[in-house]
C-alpha cells in the first residue's frame, strides 16, 4: 500500500495503517517543544520546524509519573495496565496520536479529541480500554493527548508567581492540553478533519480537564461539545472540587520545598525529573497534590463557579457517572455517592436554566468476573470506546451489544451534538431525552439502555438548593 504522508505546520509525517487497513494511525506527533531544561515549569512553546519527512510509527514515551503497572497485584495493573512496565516514562512528553479513515483532506470528518485520566498524577493515551482504530472507523476523527502531570505540570509556589507575575501559574498541563487543542484547530483538516467540529472528551481527571477547558477563556470558539466522564464539579464544603486558588497551591507548593530540601526554584529546575515525581509523597504524604490552580489566566474561577455564573463555553454536554465507582475509593460510599449524583443533576439543572443542552446518563453495567468488582470507576470506558475485546474478562453477547449502543450515542454525540439515532449497524437506538427540571431523563445504561430516574433525597435536595440558590423538583 502507498505511504500515508500528512503535512503539518512544522513539517511532513508518514503514518502508518492500521491493523485495520482503512485507518490512517499517526502516533508520537509533536505539538509543542519538549518541556525540559528552561522549559520546565513553562508555558508550552511550539516546536521547531523539520526537514524531510519525520516518522509518526510509534507512541512516544508516556509523561513522567510512576512506572505505570509497576505493582503486579494492583487492580489497576490486571485491569488497564497490563503492559505499563514496558512503557517509557520521560518529561519529553507533548505528543499526541491520531487515528483517521479520511482518504483525503476535503473529507471533513467530525473529530473526537480525548483526554486520558489518572487523578493528573497518571495514565496515558494508549491504555488497553482505549480502540481508537474501532472508535475512528465509525466515522470521525480521533486525536489522544498526552500532557505534563503530577509536580511538573501542577506545581506553584510563590517564588514563581513573584518571579512570573504576568504568566499562567501553576496550570502547566492544562497549557499543554489547550496548546494541543489549539494544535489540532490548526492542523487536523490536513488529516480529514473538521476543525470546527471537535468534541472534546475526557473520564476522571480527563473529565475535570474537559470542565477546565470548558470554563477557560483561552478556548473559546475551540469545542463543538463535550463528554465528562465521572468528574463533574460541585465544589462542596466551600472548596472546589478541584482547580484550587492559587494561593492554596502556593502554599502546598512552598511546603513541598521546604520537606524536600530545595531552597529555591532553581534548584527544582536543575533536580532530576524521575527524583521529582518520587519526592512527592515522602515530602507531602500521599494524595493528590498537584492539579489544575485558578490563576487569574487560563481559569479565572472553579468550573462549578463558571457554570453558576454563566462563564462556560455554550456547547451541548454528555455527563454522568458509574453507579459502582465510588466504593473504589470509601468503606462507606454512601456520602460519596449522593455527592457524585448531586453534581450531575447541579450539572444538568445548571445546562437548561442558561439555555444549554445536557444529556446526562448513570453507567451501572454488569462487569463480568471471579471479583465482583461492579461499575467500578473507569468500567465505563471499555464500553464508551468499544473496546471490550481488548479485556481478559469474560464478557458476552449481551455486553457487546450494550457497548455498541454506548459508543454509538457517543458517535452520533460527536457527529451531530445529539447522542440520539441509529447504532452503527442502523438500529434505531433508545431515545435519550435532555434534561430538564420537568423531565429529570437519565440514561442508565445496565443491560441496555434505558430511562430511569435521578436518586433524590432531601440531603441532595438541600444541597443544590444551598447551591444554586433555587427550589429543586
Amino acid at each position: 500500500m502507498k505511504r500515508i504522508i500528512v503535512d503539518t505546520e512544522y513539517g511532513k509525517i508518514e503514518g502508518l495503517h492500521g491493523w485495520d487497513p482503512r485507518i490512517a494511525v499517526f502516533k508520537g506527533v509533536p505539538y509543542a517543544a519538549p518541556p525540559i531544561g528552561d522549559l520546565r515549569f513553562h508555558s508550552p512553546v511550539p516546536h521547531e520546524k523539520w526537514d524531510g519527512i519525520r516518522t509518526a510509527f510509534d507512541y512516544a514515551p508516556v509523561s513522567m509519573q510512576y512506572t505505570p503497572g509497576i505493582d503486579k497485584d494492583s487492580f489497576w495493573t490486571k485491569e488497564m495496565h497490563p503492559t505499563g512496565p514496558e512503557y517509557e516514562v520521560s518529561e519529553d512528553c507533548l505528543y499526541l496520536n491520531i487515528f483517521t479513515p479520511a482518504r483525503s483532506d476535503s473529507e471533513m470528518l467530525p473529530v473526537l479529541f480525548y483526554i486520558h485520566g489518572g487523578g493528573f498524577t497518571g495514565g496515558y493515551p494508549s491504555e488497553i480500554e482505549f480502540d481508537w482504530e474501532h472508535m475512528a472507523a465509525k466515522g470521525m476523527v480521533v486525536v489522544s493527548i498526552q500532557y505534563r502531570l503530577g509536580i511538573l505540570g501542577f506545581f506553584g509556589c510563590s517564588e514563581l508567581s513573584e518571579k512570573y507575575p504576568d504568566a499562567p501559574k501553576g496550570n502547566y498541563g492544562l497549557e499543554d492540553q489547550i496548546a494541543a487543542l489549539s494544535w489540532t484547530v490548526r492542523n487536523i483538516k490536513a488529516f480529514g478533519g473538521n476543525p470546527n467540529q471537535i468534541t472534546i472528551a475526557g473520564q476522571s481527571a480527563g473529565a475535570m480537564s474537559v470542565q477546565c477547558l470548558l470554563a477557560s477563556p483561552l478556548t473559546k470558539g475551540m469545542m463543538s461539545g463535550a463528554i465528562i466522564e465521572s468528574g463533574v464539579a460541585g465544589d462542596f464544603d466551600d472548596m472546589p472540587t478541584f482547580a484550587y486558588p492559587i494561593e492554596e497551591v502556593e502554599k502546598v507548593g512552598g511546603r513541598f520545598m521546604k520537606n524536600a530540601g530545595y531552597h529555591s526554584v532553581e534548584e527544582l529546575m536543575k533536580a532530576d525529573a524521575k527524583t521529582l515525581i518520587e519526592q512527592v509523597d515522602s515530602a507531602l504524604g500521599g494524595g493528590f497534590h498537584f492539579q489544575p490552580t485558578v490563576d487569574g489566566h487560563i481559569l479565572m474561577e472553579s468550573p462549578f463557579q463558571a457554570y453558576v455564573h454563566n462563564h462556560h463555553h455554550n456547547v451541548p454536554v454528555i455527563c454522568g457517572y458509574n453507579r459502582g465507582e465510588t466504593r473504589m475509593f470509601n468503606d462507606s460510599s454512601d456520602d460519596a455517592d449522593i455527592g457524585t449524583i448531586v453534581a450531575t443533576r447541579m450539572f444538568g439543572y445548571i445546562q437548561f436554566l442558561q439555555g444549554r443542552t445536557g444529556y446526562l446518563y448513570e453507567f451501572d453495567g454488569d462487569i463480568p468476573g471471579d471479583d465482583h468488582i461492579g461499575s467500578y470507576h473507569g468500567s465505563e470506558m471499555w464500553f464508551a470506546y468499544d473496546a471490550l475485546a481488548r479485556s481478559d474478562r469474560p464478557f458476552t453477547g449481551k455486553h457487546y451489544d450494550l457497548a455498541r449502543s454506548i459508543s454509538s450515542y457517543w458517535t452520533n454525540f460527536v457527529k451531530t451534538g445529539n447522542p440520539n439515532g441509529n447504532d452503527i449497524f442502523g438500529y434505531k437506538l433508545p431515545e435519550w431525552q435532555k434534561f430538564t427540571p420537568d423531565n429529570q431523563f437519565l440514561m442508565l445504561f445496565k443491560d441496555k439502555p434505558q430511562k430511569t430516574g435521578l436518586l433524590t433525597t432531601e440531603k441532595m435536595k438541600k444541597i443544590m438548593e444551598e447551591k444554586l440558590g433555587i427550589k429543586i423538583q
